[in-house]
């Protein structure tokens, strides 16, 4: 990630007081992605998916703070996270997903099929 991405990324999260942050083309291997994010944004947690391919990859971050991680997991193409807002008193599931520009309807068929 470049410096100027990375500054611009500190800063809309610090001017609207971020909690949960969901990022799409990663462009990156997960474990480098994770890496590079905790180190400009400490105090967070993140879940990522590899890239597949010449485009894609997922991060997921929750901020601690207000909310408190209950799950965190990885699909395919998505990744999920529940949460409890100590603001709210309420539980909160975020889903982020990277669908495919090509089968969509059978990508998003056999993921709603399944349980989790």
């Amino acid at each position: 990630m470049s410096a100027s991405k990375k500054l611009a990324l500190k800063a809309l999260i610090n001017n609207y007081n971020l909690d949960v942050l969901l990022l799409q083309e990663t462009l990156g291997a997960r474990v480098e992605v994770t890496k590079s994010l905790l180190k400009i944004l400490p105090g967070w947690h993140f879940q990522a998916l590899d890239v597949k391919g010449r485009s894609g990859g997922l991060a997921t971050g929750v901020k601690e703070g207000r909310l408190k991680i209950l799950t965190l997991w990885g699909l395919d193409q998505a990744l999920g996270v529940e949460v409890y807002s100590l603001e709210l008193c309420s539980n909160l599931l975020i889903l982020n997903i990277y669908g495919p520009c090509h089968n969509r309807v059978s990508y998003w068929n056999n993921l709603l099929s399944k349980s989790y």
